[in-house]
């Protein structure tokens, strides 16, 4: 015999329901309540993988805050050291352009030297060529 809510079947006998009638009902009434009880333990069940999708979720979220706040400070160091590349390479710039500004004057001066000991050392081939 299938599970019967009882206390239902004796309601219905009492209000006039036939033996029959209060067993089948009372028979019907119990089948539903054992289809609830499944819901409610399959939504158990689902609630329980939520809450476990829910747990691994919030790892994920820490573990990428943890990635954000190491890549931030990767980003705050790459930007110092930026910072410190380009302010060296100013310098440098500085002291190379002053280095080429005084290779140049060398230069400038080695041409004169240059020009002036040709024009002495023509002067002197002159002189000696023309003078025998």
């Amino acid at each position: 015999m299938a599970l019967q809510l009882g206390a239902l079947r004796d309601a219905l006998l009492d209000a006039g329901a036939s033996e029959a009638k209060a067993a089948l009902a009372a028979e019907e009434l119990a089948g539903y309540e054992n289809r609830f009880d499944g819901v409610e333990r399959r939504l158990d069940q689902v609630a329980g993988r939520l809450d476990q999708v829910e747990q691994r979720l919030d790892h994920v979220e820490q573990r990428l805050d943890h990635v954000e706040q190491r890549l931030d400070r990767v980003e705050r160091k790459v930007d110092e050291l930026r910072s410190e590349m380009n302010e060296r390479f100013a310098g440098l710039r500085g002291e190379m352009d002053l280095r080429f500004a005084e290779v140049a004057g060398r230069l400038t001066r080695v041409e004169w030297m240059m020009g002036t000991l040709i024009v002495l050392v023509l002067g002197v081939l002159g002189r000696l060529l023309f003078i025998h």
